[in-house]
């Protein structure tokens, strides 16, 4: 089954129903693109996004010669029971990018994210996130973060 898009949110909703019917997921393809045999740039993978509360532990600048390279790049979030810590290094406008970070620190920001992963790059046993996670906005009326099963259960 198929339908026309005219939104992110529309397509995101389609594939959050898919999900819902036991099916993997949804595909995003461009209509007016020419098939090809193998990858193509003209459709996506969309699997179903959840929404979670974390605190920011800290941030860094962007990677050295990259566009970021003088200001915020990615802020490091964590769960209040210490089980999870990831990295976010996307929904951020330039402008929020170039605030100074260290008053953010402690503050709660909602993300979102496909699925609670192990880190590969971890040595500690933390659960990260996987998506990649994506900054939404600040959550200032919340005093906790979500735990580690709040998120593996949404």
């Amino acid at each position: 089954m198929y339908i026309i898009a005219v939104s992110e949110e529309d397509a995101q909703q389609y594939t959050n129903n898919a999900i819902k019917n036991e099916e993997e997921g949804g595909v995003l393809k461009n209509a007016d693109a020419t098939w090809k045999d193998g990858k193509s740039l003209d459709q996506i993978k969309l699997k179903q996004l959840y929404e979670g509360e974390l605190r920011i532990l800290g941030w860094n600048y962007g990677d050295k010669g990259k566009k970021h390279e003088h200001r915020m790049g990615r802020i490091t979030v964590g769960t209040d029971d210490g089980l999870l810590v990831c990295s976010v290094g996307g929904g951020f406008s330039d402008k929020l990018r170039n605030d100074t970070w260290d008053s953010h620190i402690g503050r709660i920001c909602e993300i979102e994210y496909q699925e609670v992963s192990e880190s590969k790059s971890r040595k500690d046993g933390l659960k990260s996130l996987y998506g990649p996670p994506t900054f939404k906005c600040f959550r200032d009326e919340k005093d906790t973060t979500d735990t580690l099963d709040d998120l593996m259960n949404r």
